[in-house]
């Protein structure tokens, strides 16, 4: 049984969009074969896919500053985690200077850091108008419960999973716990 769950976790990793996706930003996913406890990259790209078209544009931007300005800087940008959280993309990056960077090429490097990370943050703000399913452009509002998670979705893509609106979350407070009779005469007895 554990043998054949095994199996059909590697059949759906093999057609996943993210298969492979990472061997075609080698300074960027770096990390991808360190063990878990280095690196959360082990894992690979935990996302939805219908988020594809925006990690390949942050990879394929970031992985361009590291080609050109990073190697006649001598730095390394590298993606630490890549995964999605309430319901939209976290991309967790973190730079490395080369042994022998001068102090200039030390400043250039944290000046690409920042810049690639504005790139990253824009990529999480519209993760939030896109469905994370199919990858079509949704409008605000689509901002669905699953089972528990955040998501958002197209609502075709909604429909079919049959999650539920945001808003049409009860947002009450929970009530507090009622008091155990039995503890409460303890605790006033040995008072």
């Amino acid at each position: 049984m554990a043998e054949e769950i095994k199996e059909n976790e590697e059949q759906e990793e093999k057609h996943s969009v993210w298969h492979g996706f990472m061997d075609k930003y080698p300074i960027l996913f770096q990390q991808r074969n360190l063990p878990m406890n280095r690196t959360c990259m082990c894992w690979g790209i935990e996302c939805p896919e219908g988020w594809y078209d925006t990690v390949k544009d942050v990879c394929d931007k970031i992985e361009a500053v590291n080609n050109t300005v990073g190697k006649t800087h001598h730095f390394e940008i590298q993606a630490v985690q890549v995964k999605e959280k309430f319901g939209t993309l976290r991309f967790y990056l973190h730079s490395y200077p080369q042994e022998n960077a001068t102090d200039e090429e030390m400043e250039t490097a944290r000046l690409f850091d920042e810049i690639c990370e504005d790139i990253v943050v824009r990529a999480e703000y519209l993760t939030e108008s896109v469905c994370q399913v199919c990858g079509r452009p949704i409008f605000e509002g689509n901002k669905v419960v699953s089972r528990g998670w955040i998501g958002y979705y197209c609502p075709e893509c909604a429909e079919k999973k049959g999650v539920i609106p945001w808003e049409d979350i009860p947002k009450e407070p929970c009530p507090p716990p009622e008091e155990d009779s039995e503890n409460s005469q303890d605790e006033a007895s040995a008072q």
